[in-house]
């Protein structure tokens, strides 16, 4: 059996944060908590020092100092909350033992309890940077891959359809079961029927993969639905199969209650429904506590978010359906997949590479105004809905309403300020651009934009223009401008635009 060390080098990232945090808390605390003498820091000194000593110590021993990429979101705030509870212990047994201390036990036990949710806060931030999901441009096609349209293979008996359809009016309606009979072909082959745990059920296999696979039970009560899909993909035929799957969609979840409960209610009722049954099994710790064989373990799903799940195992969406409340998906199989792809979790920031100044690559940060797995849905996106003049989707099912309130503020935008202090970025500048957009720009345009930082604000905000030919031209107006009056009043004079722009013209984040 290995020895346990308990020597480690600490990360120095950890051990700055949590210093920082310790004593400003413990300062704060002295500085302005209302004593009743007027030198709290004479006083608690030496107490305060040895405070912030057995805090480090108990830490280190509890390996809270290890980098954060060799630790979970969950053991880190386990560690934290220990580290927590024994500096308390420890507080409160001096306190008893050596009364004569007169020092007070519930000033640092508040400093404690100060420290240990600050930290929670702090450590989410960093890693939701650590887990930050990267984007591709969103305004990047991606090219659609050809499939052949079905062949005749074993034809599917009219004794099947008549089972399916008595099957599904029986769990779904008639219309439900109509719209589906309707969907699958006469030659697709072998139809199944699948429930909400078929994926951990063992058994099946490529050689005899069905023509088309039916999802009873709604998604919103499957649990692993990426490993749902995963095992559809496996059990499909290639570039044939069809899935069929349903699911309660988060507006329609959300009309529902609204409409079912009185208004001086509803509003109440539904912020904790989508705080139940949403927010809270997304979070680190959230979904060991939700997923529990005891309690109904119902799921809200956005459609974009279904949709976005289908298309990064694999498949393509044929066409959606909403009867009695109920969205029903057809998706075929198109791509194949051996390895079942990772899990990916989505914080609130996301992190997209850019190029810089000398074309130097760089990684800006934002804020996450998409739902999960809307990066997958470009090509449906390119195929369903028109495109503006801008390039900008006519409607784009992928922003959330929370991530539409952000842009029209440029709350999204604000993580890029740490580009800015690090000297990537300055404040007002041509937006950072991936190579794929960068391309389309002409040569000419893309040499001047490597001769300065891209900058937060981007020129074109000032006047606002349609196309990408025009809003070229509003980038080469502003370079022209740092070349003859130089950056730093040019900046100046255009920043007071963009704000005009944005507080009296409702000029919007890309």
């Amino acid at each position: 059996m290995k020895p346990v060390s308990i020597i480690y080098r600490p990360s120095r990232l950890n051990l700055l944060v949590d210093l920082t945090i310790v004593i400003s808390i413990t300062a704060g605390t002295l500085l302005f908590a209302p004593f009743t003498y007027l030198h709290p820091f004479e006083k608690y000194a030496g107490v305060s020092i040895a405070f912030v000593g057995t805090w480090f110590a108990i830490s280190y021993l509890l390996k809270r100092y290890i980098p954060f990429k060799k630790i979970k979101y969950f053991q880190a705030i386990v560690k934290l909350f220990t580290t927590a509870v024994i500096t308390i212990a420890i507080i409160v047994v001096i306190d008893q033992v050596f009364p004569h201390y007169n020092y007070s036990a519930p000033v640092f036990i508040f400093i404690v309890i100060t420290i240990s949710f600050l930290q929670v806060f702090v450590q989410f931030l960093l890693f939701s940077v650590r887990f930050a999901v990267e984007y591709t441009d969103p305004g990047q096609r991606v090219a659609a891959p050809d499939y052949d349209l079905p062949k005749i293979i074993d034809e599917v008996s009219e004794h099947q359809i008549r089972k399916l359809r008595t099957t599904f009016r029986e769990a779904k309606g008639k219309d439900a079961a109509d719209w589906i009979a309707q969907q699958i072909h006469p030659f697709r082959g072998e139809i199944r029927l699948l429930d909400k745990k078929a994926h951990t059920k063992p058994g099946g296999n490529k050689e005899t993969a069905a023509g088309t696979l039916i999802l009873l039970d709604p998604l919103n009560m499957v649990r692993g639905i990426n490993k749902m899909f995963y095992f559809a993909n496996q059990h499909l035929q290639e570039n044939l199969g069809i899935l069929i799957c349903c699911f309660e969609t988060k507006s329609t979840r959300k009309r529902r209650i609204l409409k079912h409960y009185p208004a001086f209610l509803s509003g109440l009722i539904y912020f904790n429904d989508f705080l139940v049954r949403r927010f809270f099994p997304k979070v680190l710790m959230g979904e060991r506590m939700y997923y529990n064989p005891y309690r109904d373990q119902y799921r809200i799903l956005p459609k974009t978010e279904v949709m976005g799940r289908l298309s990064y195992m694999g498949f393509d969406i044929v066409t959606t359906r909403k009867i009695e409340g109920i969205t029903y998906v057809v998706a075929l199989k198109i791509q194949s997949i051996d390895t079942r792809p990772p899990l990916r979790f989505y914080g609130p920031l996301i992190k997209l590479r850019r190029t810089g100044k000398n074309g130097k690559p760089i990684i800006v940060y934002k804020f996450r105004t998409m739902y999960a797995y809307s990066e997958f849905l470009q090509e449906y996106m390119y195929k369903t809905y028109d495109l503006q003049d801008g390039g900008k989707f006519t409607k784009d099912i992928r922003v959330s309403s929370w991530g539409r309130f952000m842009r029209k503020y440029f709350l999204d935008e604000l993580p890029m300020v740490w580009n800015i202090l690090k000297g990537e970025m300055k404040l007002v500048g041509v937006r950072p651009l991936s190579n794929q957009y960068l391309s389309l720009y002409t040569e000419e345009v893309q040499q001047l934009r490597r001769q300065y930082k891209p900058g937060l604000l981007p020129p074109f905000y000032a006047d606002l223009p349609g196309t990408l030919e025009e809003i070229q031209q509003s980038e080469v107006n502003y370079l022209k401008k740092c070349e003859q009056e130089g950056v730093l009043l040019t900046d100046l004079k255009y920043f007071f635009k963009i704000i005009y722009t944005i507080l009296f013209k409702h000029a919007k984040s890309a």
